[in-house]
C-alpha cells in the first residue's frame, strides 16, 4: 500500500502518478515497466516515487487496486434466497455484473493480466487480493448451502479453493480474450461456465 504521505497529496497529483504507472504497467508488464516514463508522466522525481511508495511492487499493487476500484467496491453480499434455482440465478447475475463492469475497463483488464502473472513481492501482494476473492466465494457458498444448492459432504473452504483454481484458469483466459467481446458472447461464455461450477459444488 502507498505510504500514508501519498494520501496527503492533492487528488490531481495522486491521479497523475497512478495514471502514469497504470499506463506503463499495462503496456510493458511488471518486469518491463520502467520508472523513467512513470516519473515523466507523473512529473515527479524518482526520489519522490520512493518517498510515496516503498518500491515498484508497492506502486504496482496500488495502481492495480486503483484500476480495479469499481470492481472492488461492488456489493458482494448474496441476496435473500429461497431456493437452489434462485441461488444459481443470483450467481449468474453477479458474474455478469462483475465481468460486464470489467469489460468496460481496458486498463483494469490489462493490469489484471499483469497481476495474474506477478511473482515475488508483487505476487505476494496480489495473493492477498485473491484471498479476498476466496472470502467472497465462501460467503456465496454458505448462502447456497442454506437453500440446498451446495453439497454438505465437503468443507466450504475446500469447495472455495477448488472454485478459485477453476476461476483462475478462467480469469486468465478471459482477460486475454475478452477485449472487444460483444455482450451477447460474454453472456454465452459465462452461461457455459456456470454448469462447470455447479458440477463441483452441487449436492450429489
Amino acid at each position: 500500500m502507498p505510504r500514508s504521505r501519498f494520501h496527503k497529496l492533492p487528488p490531481e497529483k495522486q491521479r497523475a502518478m497512478l495514471d502514469a504507472a497504470g499506463e506503463a504497467f499495462a503496456a510493458h508488464g511488471f518486469e518491463g515497466a520502467s520508472y523513467n516514463p512513470i516519473i515523466e508522466g507523473a512529473q515527479v522525481s524518482k526520489g519522490a516515487m520512493y518517498y510515496y511508495f516503498e518500491d515498484k511492487s508497492d506502486l504496482f499493487v496500488a495502481t492495480a487496486r486503483d484500476a480495479l476500484a469499481p470492481l472492488l467496491a461492488m456489493d458482494t453480499t448474496p441476496p435473500a434466497l429461497e431456493s437452489a434455482d434462485a441461488f444459481w440465478e443470483a450467481v449468474q447475475t453477479f458474474m455478469e455484473a462483475l465481468w460486464g463492469a470489467l469489460s468496460q475497463n481496458p486498463r483494469g483488464m490489462a493490469l489484471g493480466r499483469v497481476a495474474l502473472g506477478a511473482t515475488g513481492e508483487a505476487g505476494e501482494a496480489i495473493s492477498l487480493m485473491i484471498a479476498g476473492i476466496g472470502e467472497v466465494t465462501t460467503k456465496w457458498l454458505r448462502a447456497g448451502l442454506e437453500v440446498g444448492a451446495v453439497r454438505e459432504d465437503l468443507p466450504l473452504e475446500l469447495l472455495s479453493s477448488m472454485l478459485l483454481g477453476l476461476g483462475q484458469g478462467f480469469d486468465t483466459w478471459m482477460l486475454s480474450n475478452m477485449e472487444g467481446m460483444e455482450e451477447a458472447e460474454l453472456e454465452r461464455t459465462l452461461s457455459a461456465l456456470l454448469p462447470i461450477f455447479r458440477g463441483v459444488v452441487e449436492p450429489k
